[in-house]
C-alpha cells in the first residue's frame, strides 16, 4: 500500500527532498568595524537618580522597624550607581573615523556629560 499525497488544491504532491531542502551557502565570515560609539551618563542623570535614592531612604526611614519589610533601601553611593548604570550614547549612530568620536566626546565632557568614553564597534569571525 502507497500513501499519496496532495496539495490544497489536489494536486499530487511531490516528495522530491531535493527540491525541498535548500542549502544555503556558507559565508564568508569576515571581521567588520562599524566604528566608534562615544557614550557616558548625561547631564542631571547622577542627581535625579540620588534624589530618587533620597525619596525612597526617607520613606524607608520613616517606617517602624517592624513594618520595615525585607526590603532594605541603602543610602545613596555614588561609586555603586556609576559602576551598575548603563551609559548612553551620545548620539545614536556611531562615528566612522576616531577624530570625530574624540572631537564629540571632549564636547560631551565640556557640556556636562559624566565619565565619557569611545568604544571601538567591530564584529571579530574566526
Amino acid at each position: 500500500m502507497q500513501l499519496n499525497y496532495v496539495n490544497y488544491k489536489g494536486e499530487p504532491a511531490r516528495l522530491d527532498p531535493s527540491l525541498h531542502a535548500k542549502v544555503k551557502a556558507a559565508k564568508e565570515q569576515v571581521s567588520t568595524h562599524k566604528g566608534w560609539r562615544v557614550s557616558g551618563f548625561p547631564p542631571g542623570a547622577m542627581e535625579a537618580a540620588k534624589l530618587d535614592r533620597d525619596c525612597d531612604y526617607a520613606e524607608y526611614l520613616r517606617q517602624p522597624p517592624d513594618k520595615r519589610g525585607l526590603k532594605k533601601v541603602k543610602p545613596w553611593d555614588e561609586g555603586l550607581w556609576r559602576r551598575t548604570t548603563k551609559k548612553k550614547p551620545v548620539r545614536s549612530k556611531p562615528y566612522e573615523i576616531p577624530e570625530a568620536a574624540k572631537l564629540c566626546a571632549d564636547m560631551a565632557a565640556k557640556s556636562g556629560w559624566l565619565d565619557v568614553e569611545i568604544n571601538e564597534i567591530k564584529r571579530e569571525c574566526a
